[in-house]
């Protein structure tokens, strides 16, 4: 647009020195040229306004558009965090029960003969009673050892415990196959842990 005034401005001092046209009419071709220059440089001033104040809005919508991308990204982080402690809270509940389970097993070891027998510092002393004999197996009962199995009994001591769970022995006289329990005694005279047979409650009726 500038080398367009420019040229026209050209022609009019042509006209002008070639008598076309008289020098108020010159001056007043010249005069609509400069302000059409004005009106062109008004135009470029608020086009580099307009663009400036679009650059600042740009800005604040990148700013915008960046706080929004980091709110997204810390949502998805507490998402994975939530996941996270779910997963952890179930694995503890987990674990917690295993532990549970391995306290009742240890506590069911512990009543095991085999586990105090093996844990404890001094000889323990344990019998094997069928289940016939098992209403004479109570806490306290008086235990008798016999010579020959049968005659001259005599108390030895009395019973400590009485243990759960089934065992299996083979039996001294008949060698068959018996089921029963075990019990822990606590003896007078040690040596009579070595006795094949010894008696609860009571002496070996006619003994």
């Amino acid at each position: 647009m500038l080398a367009q005034l420019k040229e026209v401005e050209s022609n009019i001092n042509k006209d002008l020195a070639a008598g076309l046209i008289t020098q108020g009419d010159a001056a007043t071709q010249i005069a609509a040229l400069n302000q059409a220059q004005g009106a062109y440089t008004d135009n470029k001033i608020a086009e580099i306004l307009l663009t400036d104040s679009v650059l600042d809005k740009t800005t604040t919508g990148t700013a915008s558009l960046n706080v929004l991308v980091k709110q997204a990204e810390l949502r998805s982080e507490v998402a994975q965090l939530d996941i996270a402690i779910n997963v952890a809270e179930k694995q503890l509940q987990e674990e917690n029960r295993q532990v549970d389970r391995l306290r009742q097993a240890i506590a069911t070891a512990k009543q095991s003969p085999y586990y105090l027998n093996a844990s404890g510092q001094q000889r323990l002393y344990f019998a094997f009673v069928p289940y016939d004999d098992q209403a004479n197996a109570v806490a306290g009962a008086a235990i008798y050892d016999c010579y020959l199995n049968m005659i001259l009994c005599r108390k030895v001591g009395t019973v400590k415990q009485i243990f759960p769970g089934e065992e299996q022995a083979i039996h001294p006289i008949f060698k068959t196959q018996i089921r029963g329990f075990l019990i822990q005694m606590n003896l007078d005279r040690a040596e009579s842990a070595k006795s094949k047979t010894v008696f609860l409650g009571s002496k070996p009726v006619l003994f």
